[in-house]
C-alpha cells in the first residue's frame, strides 16, 4: 500500500492492543474483588479448561481479523481501476467482425 496506510494501520493495531490490555486489567480486578452473577460463569466459558478457552477465543479472533482484513482490502481496491482488456470489435449484428460473409 503505497498511499501511507500501513503505518496508520500499525498505529491503530498498537492502540487497540493497549486498549484491550487496559480493559483486561479492569476486568481482572473486578473479577478478583466482586462476585459475579451465575450467568457470567457460562458467558466466559469457565466450565472449559483455560487452554481450551484460549484456543477457542484465539481462533475466533483470528477469524474476525482475517475477515476484517479481507474487507479492508476489498474496500481499498474498490476505488482502483481494473485491468484493461482488449476490446473485440463486432459488426452490427453482434457477431465477430472480420470474417467471410457466408450469405
Amino acid at each position: 500500500m503505497g498511499i501511507g496506510v500501513k503505518r496508520w494501520l500499525v498505529v491503530l493495531l498498537f492502540g487497540i492492543t493497549l486498549l484491550s490490555l487496559g480493559a483486561a486489567y479492569v476486568l481482572v480486578e473486578m473479577y478478583r474483588e466482586q462476585p459475579f452473577p451465575d450467568f457470567v460463569y457460562y458467558l466466559t466459558l469457565q466450565f472449559l479448561p483455560r487452554a481450551a478457552r484460549a484456543i477457542l477465543f484465539g481462533a475466533f479472533g483470528i477469524g474476525i481479523v482475517a475477515f476484517a482484513l479481507y474487507k479492508v482490502n476489498e474496500a481499498l481496491l474498490a476505488g482502483m481501476p481494473t485491468r484493461h482488456t482488449r476490446a473485440i470489435r463486432t459488426d452490427e449484428d453482434g457477431g465477430m467482425g472480420g470474417g467471410m460473409d457466408l450469405e
